[in-house]
This record gives structure tokens, C-alpha cells and sequence, in this order.
């Protein structure tokens, strides 16, 4: 199995968008994890994603509503609850040179997006 490391070439702007949802999604998971240690603490259970929700809800400026997360490694699998509600995808390349194959489509970017 073969490794790609993808660089991303942003603009200044779109770098500080980044950031700014990176610092905001740090901000609203440690708020989610306190909220979570509090109640099994209090009562030993768990809030569940709709209380999470609820409680967190439009907290985030810059955080969309819905997250892709990559994790690269090897054979990184969620566990717990998020097994569940994750997508796994693994790339195989058959070719020593991906980055130079031919798409079906002439602008795989915008076909995506339609």
C-alpha cells in the first residue's frame, strides 16, 4: 500500500479561515469533553449527541455544521460510538504516478460540487 501526502497551497485568507475554525472546533470539543466528565461524574451517564448539540449549537462562527476528519496512519479505526457513525475510505493506487491519471470527467472538482 502506497502513502500520498496532499500539501494545500491556500491564500492568506483562507488560511486564517482555516485556523479560525481549527481554534473554534478545539474550543467546542474541550466544552463538549467538560460537559461529558461533568455528568458522569454527577450521575454516570453520558449527554447524548442531541444534548450535545443543544448545548453547543451555534457556538462556532467558523465551524460548519457538518465535519470531515482524516486521520492517516496505519489501520486507524474509530472505536467506541463513532464506529458507528463513520465512513472509512482506504485509497489504492494501482500506478506508480496518481497524480498524473486521466478522470472521466473533464473537471472532477466542479462535477463533484453539482
Amino acid at each position: 500500500m502506497k502513502t500520498f501526502e496532499y500539501r494545500l497551497f491556500v491564500k492568506k485568507e483562507q488560511s486564517c479561515k482555516l485556523m479560525a475554525c481549527l481554534r473554534e472546533s478545539r474550543t467546542i470539543y474541550n466544552g463538549m469533553l467538560e460537559m461529558v466528565k461533568a455528568q458522569d461524574e454527577q450521575d454516570g451517564t453520558f449527554p447524548s449527541k442531541y444534548e450535545l448539540e443543544a448545548a453547543f449549537k451555534g457556538k462556532g462562527e467558523h465551524v460548519p455544521a457538518t465535519t470531515i476528519q482524516f486521520f492517516t496512519g496505519n489501520n486507524i479505526l474509530p472505536s467506541g460510538d463513532m464506529a458507528s457513525r463513520t465512513f472509512i475510505m482506504r485509497i489504492d493506487v494501482d500506478r506508480p504516478d496518481p497524480e498524473n491519471r486521466k478522470f472521466r470527467h473533464p473537471d472532477p472538482f466542479a462535477w463533484t460540487i453539482q
